[in-house]
């Protein structure tokens, strides 16, 4: 690589394209992994696996917020912050 330009372009509007379909296809890929099951499950198997990731792991797992469980208890923790601060 060469300053900032992808391998192989050679203007910036090369760079641009090359560098968007990098992300493209790392988008795509990861898009793609959601829909993956274990190949040795039956079809069922397979099925619940990809429904519980959309359901009960997805919460769990995300990186973007916090589980379930530590939103409820902060929230919970505000509420109760703020009862107390207007009661007295």
């Amino acid at each position: 690589m060469r300053g900032n330009f992808e391998e192989g372009a050679r203007t910036r509007v090369g760079n641009a394209f090359k560098s968007s379909m990098r992300h493209m296809n790392n988008s795509a890929k990861i898009w793609g992994g959601l829909f993956a099951s274990d190949r040795n499950k039956s079809f069922f198997g397979r099925a619940f696996e990809i429904y519980s990731r959309f359901t009960w792991q997805l919460p769990l797992c995300s990186s973007k917020s916090p589980s379930i469980g530590v939103r409820e208890l902060e929230s919970h923790k505000w509420m109760a912050a703020q009862i107390f601060t207007h009661l007295g």
